[in-house]
């Protein structure tokens, strides 16, 4: 699987992140100090240096005070699903068409 680090994906996370963070009056050290991390992590995070996982998602929604789903939510709408897709398949694997995603049953056998 291709990594995420640059892509659009990660790049609407960081931006809703950084968007949250400055809408709850947090400067990215005020956070930190609620995280009980340095500065300079929260820089990372915020330039797309360093990725994060669902669990530091979490704890970094709760921290800056928003919704950790309303964060997901917002990333969802920002990147389209068929081009995530596209871009974690392997070479000559054809993406699911938009009713073989709604359809559990209508997805092939993996095997």
């Amino acid at each position: 699987m291709p990594k995420t680090l640059w892509s659009d994906a990660q790049a609407a996370l960081v931006a809703a992140l950084v968007q949250a963070r400055k809408e709850a009056g947090l400067s990215q050290a005020a956070l930190a100090g609620k995280l009980h991390c340095q500065q300079s992590l929260i820089a990372r995070i915020e330039s797309g240096e360093r990725r994060i996982d669902v669990v530091e998602l979490v704890i970094l929604a709760r921290a800056i005070g928003v919704d950790p789903a309303g964060v997901v939510h917002h990333l969802i709408e920002a990147v389209p699903a068929l081009h995530v897709s596209i871009q974690m398949l392997p070479d000559g694997v054809e993406p699911l068409t938009t009713e073989e995603l709604a359809e559990p049953a209508a997805r092939p056998a993996q095997g």
